[in-house]
């Protein structure tokens, strides 16, 4: 069938305007969040295009092995991104390792510029995810998910009654110490600041007797055995004298930074750089979501993103079919 490049064609799968492609959803991102989104859309036969980035998977590659999957007691952080990426794939999916530099939400349909090419859209999903802060020390990169983790509550059961350091002084530090307690108690809390910050509440945690904590005090490299951590150095920055802790584990606990510098400018931010939603993943702008660790819905867990990714991709069919488009 020849269709006239002059008229808007509107098939359900896609439609095309002046010759180029208007996809009906495109998800930006690579986690749990956009794989889940991407199974929702294309289980209602959207044929979703997914734009993966530079580290598609997300922190589920990192994680190791997670306990708290409901249905599953034990399964492989990548094993599970990868069964849900296949899932969506075996149902319609597109999916491309490209990067985003650029949207134009100004518009419509919505432009999505690639480092490869560009990309038109009816509706799209933002699931571009969060990175721990990190120490920036020597034998991070080499110790991450090999003795360092960043979530108590997802792999704290990795150091029952063993030794364990947790970096920060202020709320996710003290969230993520109140958890560990159930697993060890052989906590070291290493404070960069000279107090604690938070609620009373949370830095009561650090008053247990089971826990020790060195203030202004920064990590200057973790020590591991070339498989998994042992210990870590720190230095006084004060008095400039360093000590080695002895630790199986070492939990970062700098926060959180959303992926979202992408979008500065055309969506709206809460003051933790999240993109702002209403009802768990609509942004201000019609026909735009934003599911998982980038939204200002996030716990970080895991099961939560793939489940708000689910919801971003059940608003995002209701909109096209709402506004006509398919």
């Amino acid at each position: 069938m020849q269709f006239n490049k002059l008229i808007v064609i509107f098939l359900g799968l896609s439609s095309q305007i002046y010759g180029e492609t208007i996809h009906n959803v495109i998800i930006i991102g690579g986690g749990p969040a956009a794989y889940s989104a991407a199974v929702c859309t294309a289980n209602g036969k959207l044929t979703p295009l997914v734009i993966e980035g530079s580290s598609p998977g997300g922190q589920p590659l990192k994680a190791g092995d997670i306990k708290n999957w409901p249905g599953m007691p034990n399964i492989n952080g990548a094993e599970l991104v990868g069964n849900i990426q296949e899932h969506a794939k075996k149902l319609g999916a597109q999916i491309i390792e490209d990067t985003v530099t650029r949207v134009d939400f100004k518009q419509k349909p919505y432009v999505v510029y690639t480092k490869k090419e560009k990309f038109l859209a009816h509706t799209i999903i933002i699931a571009t995810g969060s990175e721990p802060v990190k120490l920036n020390c020597p034998g991070e990169k080499k110790y991450f998910g090999k003795g360092i983790i960043v979530c108590a509550q997802c792999d704290g059961y990795l150091f029952e009654n063993q030794p364990v350091v947790i970096v920060g002084g202020g709320y996710s530090a003290l969230r993520e110490l109140g958890l560990m307690l159930k697993h060890t108690q052989q906590i070291m809390l290493i404070n960069p600041d000279k107090a604690l910050s938070g609620p009373q509440f949370l830095i009561n945690y650090a008053n247990d007797p089971h826990v020790k904590v060195l203030h202004n005090t920064s990590v200057k490299q973790v020590i591991g055995d070339g498989e998994r951590v042992t210990a870590i150095e720190v230095v006084d920055k004060e008095t400039n004298v360093t000590q080695k802790i002895n630790a199986n584990g070492i939990l970062i606990g700098l926060g959180w930074r959303p992926n979202g510098t992408l979008f500065k400018g055309q969506l709206t931010f809460n003051d933790k750089g999240e993109i702002l939603v209403t009802n768990n993943v609509f942004t201000k702008e019609l026909g735009i979501f934003a599911a998982g660790d980038v939204a200002s819905s996030t716990k970080h867990q895991l099961f939560i993103a793939a489940g708000r990714g689910y919801e971003a991709g059940m608003a995002a069919e209701k909109y096209l079919v709402e506004q006509g488009l398919i």
